[in-house]
């Protein structure tokens, strides 16, 4: 059985920035990526509403799919609209503010955190995939009539580990956004109190994409957990201090040789899109240097089908 990680996640904004870059290439960089039952943040600019103490959280189950007087829909090919469900809206300044002074809407950046429907249709054309990708989207409005839209490419995985910059778990602890890695106690792995070999050990990500059962959009994660309903690719990076990389996979390689999978991956219970993935540290490995002097010696790598992401942590050294 999954291991529930004991605390809530609060998502926390990104710093804006007044200059930003919004891509460099061959393609659309714009276009956001997204799997069915994702949580994001869609950051906007040019909404007329001011929230009152800047923020707004859903405090229901299911989730709203109107907040402070905003929503967002799912609009898809020739397939119904649907609400998007929401958890949160904060608003970040952009200009200096005086003491007592409310902020114009020109000043300020919207960060509206969404699930995106598990409904969301994922096609694969034999080419040419930015042509399906362009006729999808979503569109922000609020309650004066006001909205602006953006496309979407939906993805069927779009993994993203949190981290300590995700959520308000010890913000600030070194490495600058260690992984939400946690004992089976719910404790956060630390270079003080980093995993033991043989350890299970969970990972908490967003984006793994649909489960089976398929859970309702918008509602919280039944009990029992629904498993992910695709495979996901575990690999083990030994290397001290490296980054995620996708896990090494030969689909030629047609022997009975099984590939490296978690114990466990599926939805959390009671929360919202959020995925454990449970994985045993090896336990005969050699490992590097222990943390502190590095700031990880064992990076947890995982994969699906079309994105991978990793979990750089501190494990103790064999003696």
């Amino acid at each position: 059985m999954p291991r529930l990680f004991l605390g809530l996640l609060a998502l926390l904004p990104l710093a804006a920035q007044n200059i930003t870059l919004t891509g460099a290439g061959y393609a659309d960089p714009t276009l956001l990526r997204v799997a069915p039952g994702q949580v994001v943040t869609l950051f906007a600019s040019g909404l007329l509403t001011v929230l009152p103490n800047l923020e707004a959280h859903a405090t229901t189950n299911p989730l709203p799919t109107t907040l402070a007087g905003i929503s967002v829909i799912l609009n898809q090919f020739d397939l119904p609209s649907r609400p998007v469900p929401l958890l949160s809206i904060r608003q970040l300044p952009l200009c200096a503010l005086q003491s007592q002074t409310t902020p114009a809407p020109s000043c300020l950046l919207t960060a509206i955190t969404v699930q995106i429907p598990f409904e969301l249709a994922v096609f694969q054309p034999l080419s040419s995939p930015g042509i399906l990708a362009g006729i999808v989207s979503l569109s922000i409005s609020e309650t004066n009539g006001s909205s602006l839209a953006t496309r979407i490419t939906p993805v069927i995985d779009n993994i993203h580990v949190l981290t300590t910059c995700d959520v308000a778990v010890s913000p600030g602890a070194p490495p600058p956004c260690p992984p939400v890695a946690t004992h089976a106690s719910g404790a956060l792995i630390t270079a003080a109190t980093p995993a033991q070999p043989g350890e299970e050990i969970v990972l908490w990500a967003y984006g793994l994409g649909s489960s089976s059962p398929r859970v309702s959009t918008g509602a919280a994660s039944p009990n029992p957990a629904a498993v992910l309903a695709q495979p996901l690719i575990l690999g083990f990076d030994f290397t001290p201090n490296a980054d995620p990389s996708r896990p090494y996979f030969n689909p030629l390689l047609m022997t009975a040789i099984a590939q490296p999978a978690p114990d466990f991956a599926g939805l959390a219970p009671g929360q919202f899109g959020l995925y454990q993935i449970n994985v045993h540290v090896p336990a005969y490995a050699t490992y590097g240097p222990a943390c502190p002097a590095v700031a990880s010696n064992l990076t947890i790598n995982l994969a699906g089908e079309s994105s991978f992401d990793g979990a750089p942590i501190c494990v103790q050294p064999n003696p």
